[in-house]
């Protein structure tokens, strides 16, 4: 009996001990998340070893190295690393990176390498990999041994296209080709970094002037062509530095003799759009007609220009000018559509409609024909002819079915639609209302779908709608700007002539089925347990969970993402999607719910599966949302839209364009709006940071919603291709409904964007306050009526 009550008391003393340990790393993780290295090592020398399992105290020694490595007590770091490889078999690898880290301070480069090498041959994390490699070249280029240091980089530069270090991996690239006497590759990567990074603090100080710009204070001698030149350009208007692209114009024209005077004028036209003085840029092209009237080029430049001053008929008839200089092609092509569309949007209908039949005329093969048979059924509706709109629409329909892999990327549902809202203007509602019923039974609830919910609520009982044609808002033809350049879908992405498209779909059609057997689950509760059957993805995931004890969230979420890469187990993918969410990494565990676990949100009601719909669209950062949603009075399902649809929740992820974080704040905008709350200490780096930028952005946000009476569609609108580009298309269509108006909007990336905005807000609206109610603003006339002519660009003087 004596016996059994020791070992009781003992149990409960162990018990304790354990709960306590586990308390202090509960302690250690918070410290170490606020990056409060110091008070962190106080709490963690304080466990007791024998408190701890022999893999907790690996953790612990490991978290102590981290600490002291920030502190730069390099010794003491250097003694807890070799301790943590000792003590926990799942930590070696990290261990050798970061002693390798430490070597490397004390110029002890061949250790240092001795321990990547061993690292790049264990079965790590990607990232663990790839650092491992940017640190061997490093090693390397000391030790003058170029061609492995190349190797090491080429790897490198394939993988981190588009990360933030991108630039440092090119700018060792050129170093390294310089030394292996392969001075055209060096040029290579010096005009990538000269055009794509000018704003990278590595190469800021390089001026325009290429060849006389210096690596290791040796001038490169490399040449930049136009089109780096141009882009250069572009991409100091991306990081807010308009001022810096003007300088460097300037100091171009300068040095550039007469004869490159059309090259100088030419960007400074493109750099003229770029600030919203369209006008001027025409006037700069203008001057060159009589010699350069046969220029293609020169033309679509023109075009461009004119289309966004609102000289339309300028802009069309270069546009249809240069396509009669090369009517085969893809140029050809391109020139003529544009045209065709640029006269739609700014509603001469019956120009745009003979474009458009020339266009399915002379281009039947090409994807582009698609595109411009929805455009005559459109114009058809547009004008009141829901006849001849029912006609060309149900024609559509028949070919994707005839044609099926031809309009396969064309959705079924548009079609669908606005043959229902043309029986429905026709009075046939008996029609528009089966078609509507249809599109309503999308559990997943795409765009269309809550439309017609919000149009059935529409459709009278006994009064017919009006048949007389819609009227829209006269126009200024001379003062409006165009968007047929901003369609990269167009032209800059196509491939095949039979691929061509003007938008992009994939981008909006987010939902796709990857297996209906293996990632469908049945209406059930989500946690279960989960044991591992591979002893690799088991390491992986009790690596991430150690890291997460000691608040090293980053490397967690990289050794999860090891399991989610090797891995279509669904209940481990499950399992990651609440792990995922458990560290802030919300765009992992919404990117698992929206393709893996489509099937099952597809088939049954969103209260069964519920769960999984938060899983894919969930609360991201809520606290911070809660706050700034009270603060700037606007609705959490928009702040939540606009992030999902920015930045699908990643906080780090910086645009081609140069816009950052969660809500895609370009630097500028960023300024401005730190400008308007009083934070005058704004750095743009800083909107990486959630609560920057969704302070920000929600600052914004509250700024469009009063300039557009709180209309959620203008303001997403406005947010993607700016306010006084809604204001022209306000005063150019303004008078349909909202549902029409979504439809018009000319650029087709605004245009989709404002679907997906407003089909999350609906799926936010319905998973978290139980709103099932259509949203009634889509059937309705847009709310915003103009009574002044649109500004050309963003002001911020206005409040």
């Amino acid at each position: 009996m004596k016996k059994g009550i020791a070992t009781i008391i003992l149990s409960f003393i162990m018990l304790l001990i354990i709960s306590r340990a586990q308390a202090s790393f509960m302690n250690a993780q918070q410290l170490m998340l606020n990056k409060n290295w110091h008070e962190a090592a106080q709490v963690l020398v304080k466990m007791s070893d024998d408190n701890l399992s022999e893999v907790d105290q690996g953790l612990k020694y490991f978290a102590l190295g981290v600490a002291s490595s920030h502190l730069q007590k390099w010794q003491s770091a250097e003694l807890y690393f070799n301790l943590s490889r000792q003590k926990s078999p799942r930590l070696v690898s990290h261990s050798y990176f970061e002693l390798a880290k430490i070597l490397i301070n004390k110029d002890e480069y061949e250790k240092a390498k001795e321990y990547l090498e061993k690292v790049s041959k264990s079965p790590s994390s990607r990232n663990l990999q790839n650092e491992t490699y940017l640190m061997l070249s490093e090693i390397d280029m000391k030790n003058k041994k170029w061609n492995s240091a190349y190797k090491n980089l080429s790897i490198l530069e394939r993988r981190w296209r588009g990360e933030e270090d991108h630039p440092l991996v090119i700018w060792r690239l050129i170093q390294v080709e310089l030394e292996r006497n392969r001075k055209w590759k060096a040029c290579r990567w010096a005009r990538k970094l000269y055009s794509k990074y000018p704003s990278h603090p590595i190469i800021y100080d390089w001026s325009i002037d290429l060849p006389r710009n210096k690596i290791n204070d040796k001038s490169l001698g490399c040449l930049a062509s136009e089109n780096d030149i141009q882009n250069r350009i572009q991409r100091w208007h991306w990081a807010g530095e308009s001022d810096r692209a003007t300088k460097e114009l300037q100091e171009l024209k300068e040095r550039i003799d007469e004869g490159a005077k059309y090259e100088i004028d030419e960007l400074m036209s493109r750099h003229l759009i770029q600030q919203g003085f369209a006008g001027e840029a025409v006037e700069r092209l203008l001057p060159y007609y009589e010699q350069k009237h046969k220029n293609y080029d020169y033309l679509m430049s023109l075009a461009k220009a004119a289309s966004r001053g609102g000289e339309y008929q300028t802009a069309v008839g270069a546009y249809y000018k240069a396509h009669k200089l090369k009517t085969k092609g893809r140029d050809g092509r391109t020139a003529l559509f544009r045209a065709a569309f640029l006269s739609y949007q700014f509603q001469d209908y019956d120009g745009a409609t003979r474009k458009f039949q020339e266009f399915i005329k002379l281009y039947t093969k090409s994807g582009l024909s698609r595109d411009a048979q929805w455009h005559l059924a459109w114009i058809r509706y547009l004008k009141g002819d829901y006849r001849g709109a029912l006609s060309s629409l149900s024609n559509i329909l028949q070919q994707k079915k005839i044609h099926k892999r031809k309009w396969s990327k064309f959705p079924e549902e548009k079609i669908r639609y606005w043959l229902a809202m043309s029986h429905l203007r026709l009075g046939e509602f008996d029609v528009a209302r089966e078609i509507f019923n249809e599109l309503i039974k999308d559990k997943l609830m795409n765009f269309y779908s809550q439309a017609a919910h919000a149009r059935m609520s529409d459709i009278p009982v006994e009064k017919k709608l009006t048949q007389a044609p819609l009227v829209l808002a006269g126009i200024d033809p001379s003062r409006l700007p165009a968007s047929v350049f901003e369609e990269k879908d167009q032209s800059t992405k196509l491939s095949k002539e039979e691929e061509e498209s003007e938008e992009n779909l994939s981008e909006m059609e987010e939902e796709v089925v990857v297996g209906e057997e293996d990632y469908d689950v049945p209406p059930e509760k989500e946690e279960t347990p989960v044991t591992f059957k591979d002893p690799k993805l088991k390491e992986n995931f009790e690596r991430a969970q150690d890291f997460v004890r000691i608040g090293l969230y980053d490397r967690a979420r990289w050794e999860f993402y090891e399991v989610e890469r090797r891995t279509r187990n669904k209940d481990y993918l499950m399992l990651l999607m609440k792990a995922y969410e458990d560290i802030g990494s919300f765009h992992r565990s919404a990117y698992i719910g929206q393709v893996f676990f489509v099937t099952p949100r597809e088939r049954y009601e969103m209260n069964s599966v519920k769960y999984l719909w938060k899983h894919t669209y969930p609360l991201a950062f809520q606290d911070i949302v809660n706050k700034y949603s009270d603060s700037f009075a606007v609705p959490k399902p928009f702040i939540w839209s606009i992030m999902r649809a920015e930045s699908r929740y990643r906080p780090f992820v910086v645009s081609p364009v140069g816009a950052q974080g969660l809500m895609q704040i370009m630097p500028n905008t960023g300024r401005q709006v730190a400008r308007l709350i009083g934070d005058f200490s704004f750095q743009v780096n800083k909107l990486k940071e959630p609560e920057t930028n969704i302070r920000l952005g929600s600052r914004y946000l509250m700024r469009l919603l009063k300039k557009f009476e709180g209309s959620v569609p203008l303001s997403a609108a406005s947010y993607n291709a700016g306010p006084h580009r809604v204001e022209s298309w306000l005063a150019s269509f303004g008078t349909l409904d909202m549902d029409e108006f979504i439809e018009h909007i000319p650029f087709v990336e605004t245009r989709n964007y404002v679907k997906k905005v407003t089909r999350f807000f609906g799926v936010y609206k319905k998973l978290y306050e139980g709103n099932d109610q259509p949203i009634s603003w889509l059937n309705k006339p847009v709310p915003v009526r103009l009574d002044r002519k649109p500004a050309l660009r963003e002001s911020w003087e206005q409040f």
